[in-house]
């Protein structure tokens, strides 16, 4: 008998009747394994790679839509380091996002990497009520636009991340 992989246990042990429930797909996606076919498919930085070089390329904790961070405080002091799931300014109200994590890929020379934040938002309708492409560039927008005082500042001695 074949033994399961961590995905296939999750996945078997899975209520039928729960399947579609948001907070089960999205545990079900985060798992490595899954996430390093999906970027194969779509990110095409990874299409030449095998499966468990992009696994080893996904830093950290796959975060699922779990932790808060008030944006308003993006750019004060101390940052926590990693992604946060949601991002929430003044009279917006929250935005969660489904499944959030890097991937830290070779870059052209030795010393060289490129970081990608990914974002995969799980929809079980394809007409939601909203435009998908358009929610896509908000989420986005709303990414890049955290990652000041994370990955780059506007100081005039941050030339390597912001290029002053």
């Amino acid at each position: 008998m074949e033994r399961l992989s961590q995905l296939g246990k999750a996945i078997v042990a899975t209520d039928q009747d729960k399947i579609r429930l948001d907070q089960t797909v999205k545990n079900i996606l985060a798992y490595k394994p899954l996430l390093a076919r999906i970027f194969k498919e779509v990110v095409s930085e990874c299409r030449e790679m095998s499966y468990d070089e992009i696994e080893a390329c996904i830093e950290g904790e796959v975060l699922i839509g779990k932790v808060y961070v008030d944006s308003g405080l993006t750019n004060v002091g101390e940052r926590i380091t990693g992604l946060s799931t949601e991002a929430y300014l003044n009279e917006e109200g929250l935005d969660r996002f489904d499944i959030r994590t890097y991937l830290r890929l070779p870059g052209h020379r030795d010393e060289e990497y490129i970081k990608l934040i990914i974002n995969l938002e799980a929809q079980n309708d394809d007409k939601p009520g909203y435009d998908i492409p358009l929610r896509a560039l908000f989420y986005c927008c709303r990414m890049i636009s955290a990652q000041q005082g994370v990955e780059f500042t506007t100081a005039s001695d941050d030339p390597v991340k912001y290029g002053n």
